[in-house]
């Protein structure tokens, strides 16, 4: 139809079984049907595609990405300053496809500024600060734009996220924090640095119909996490041995090497399931009791709202903008340490009428603030809003 409005997503990658702004996107272009999208993303060798629906079309660009990003390499190395070169490239490719497809809103979630750090000692300040402008400026489209921060605006903030933030509050229309807290900093920046985009709270949702609560109230026995195969590895391994007398349930998503060391963590009682989608989502937390999330940076992780939505506790490290897990309401916060994870775990687990109470509350705040039907609208009034 004519009158469809097409936006385009500028991500990274786009494979939702590695969570954070994969999730995000994949989430809003298959929840919200009155659009059309084109997904501009990296070719990423050894992972599933995800299933797409009718209205979204996904455009794989070559150089092939690393899930890993830069920091897979070595640091200030010149691998990293190629991956940051061939990104850029990427981004060109794309923001030229995003024009040619007629695009009337471009969603950027492009972040690749890290690679620029490689630079700094081994060229000039002022070819550093000239190099930077010119990936920035690679980051600049025709079209109205909105830039969702995935959590970067509650987090510690070198200079290379600062500029980018700049840029984005500069030279975009719009910026979406999914922490209130960070609408609240992305406004004193943009008033700092004399910025004109608009800033809005608009947090991750999740889709509560596809993700319930289990009805059965069977004794807790299983633990369960989701994450990249190169995040929290040490903690949950040795979760995993000072807690012997429960099952663990992890879903890993990665490929190659980086998979070896959960693989050979697999036992009678540590099942290690590789990349799990979204449409197998429910049913792997439909196996679990408790959800363990160890982010290690500050924000507000999407595994935690699909826990709640699931009806599941979740136990996290102690943070900045970890709203809706409260500890003492819909969880626990513990710090970063094996054992206090191992205490926390079972001073939960063993107290099941407990568990159930946090599950249910941490449920009715997600159906509340954080389900599709109460936040996908919000995006979509505002695609609207831009396109017009």
């Amino acid at each position: 139809m004519a009158d469809r409005l097409r936006i385009a997503q500028v991500v990274p990658t786009y494979l939702p079984l590695l969570g954070g702004k994969e999730s995000y996107v994949w989430n809003a272009v298959e929840h919200l049907p009155e659009f059309d999208f084109e997904v501009l993303t990296a070719r990423v060798p050894g992972l599933p595609a995800p299933p797409v629906g009718p209205q979204v079309r996904v455009h794989r660009f070559r150089p092939a990405e690393s899930f890993r990003g830069p920091w897979a390499f070595p640091a200030a190395g010149p691998a990293v300053t190629v991956w940051g070169f061939l990104s850029l490239l990427r981004l060109r490719r794309q923001r030229r496809r995003s024009e040619a497809l007629g695009c009337a809103v471009v969603h950027s979630h492009w972040s690749d500024v890290e690679a620029v750090r490689a630079l700094r000692g081994r060229v000039s300040p002022t070819t550093w600060d000239r190099v930077l402008a010119k990936v920035l400026a690679a980051a600049r489209f025709r079209q109205p734009t909105v830039f969702t921060d995935h959590s970067m605006l509650v987090q510690e903030m070198p200079d290379l996220y600062r500029r980018l933030l700049e840029h984005a509050l500069r030279e975009y229309r719009l910026v979406l924090a999914v922490e209130p807290e960070g609408g609240d900093r992305a406004k004193a920046l943009r008033d700092a640095s004399r910025g004109t985009a608009e800033v809005a709270y608009l947090p991750n949702s999740v889709d509560t119909e596809a993700l319930r609560p289990r009805p059965d109230d069977r004794r807790p026995s299983v633990i369960a996490y989701l994450g990249r195969a190169n995040k929290a590895h040490w903690l949950v391994r040795e979760l995993s041995l000072h807690l012997p007398e429960y099952r663990f349930l992890f879903g890993i998503a990665g490929y190659g090497r980086s998979m070896e060391k959960w693989r050979a963590m697999r036992s009678e009682r540590v099942d290690v399931r590789e990349n799990v989608g979204p449409m197998e989502l429910p049913s792997f937390l439909a196996h679990a009791d408790l959800v363990v999330n160890p982010l290690l940076v500050h924000g507000m992780g999407r595994v935690t709202l699909e826990a709640f939505a699931a009806g599941l506790p979740v136990i996290g490290d102690l943070g900045a903008s970890r709203y809706p897990l409260v500890h003492g309401r819909t969880g626990l916060l513990t710090e970063p340490d094996p054992k206090a994870f191992a205490s926390a775990v079972r001073d939960l687990m063993g107290n099941p009428p407990l568990l159930r109470d946090f599950g249910r509350e941490g449920r009715r705040i997600v159906e509340r603030e954080f389900s599709n039907d109460v936040v996908l609208p919000r995006l979509a009034s505002w695609y609207r809003r831009l396109a017009a």
